[in-house]
């Protein structure tokens, strides 16, 4: 997750880019990829992660409350000064 979008590296050529180019967007993004266990009972969603940016996310889980209401699933956490929240909605 990231925003706003990355703009298009300086070189235009994704092979070749600046370390102060990498090391921005490395810092700025938040990406792993994950299994899901969801609890109704007690509000969770556990995100048992397989692999992340953040090595140190690698093979942990990341327990977050969530509430369900008509239009979906909103899962909202604290991490670090940051304040995450995602709804999911269904696409028809």
């Amino acid at each position: 997750m990231r925003t706003p979008a990355t703009p298009p590296f300086a070189s235009g050529d994704d092979a070749r880019v600046a370390d102060a180019e990498v090391r921005a967007i490395y810092l700025g993004c938040v990406a792993y990829f994950c299994t899901h266990q969801v609890d109704v009972e007690r509000g969770t969603v556990v995100h048992w992660v397989q692999e992340s940016l953040m090595p140190g996310y690698t093979g942990t889980a990341q327990p977050c409350p969530f509430k369900r209401d008509s239009a979906g699933p909103t899962i909202e956490a604290d991490s670090q000064d940051l304040h995450f929240l995602r709804r999911f909605r269904r696409v028809e």
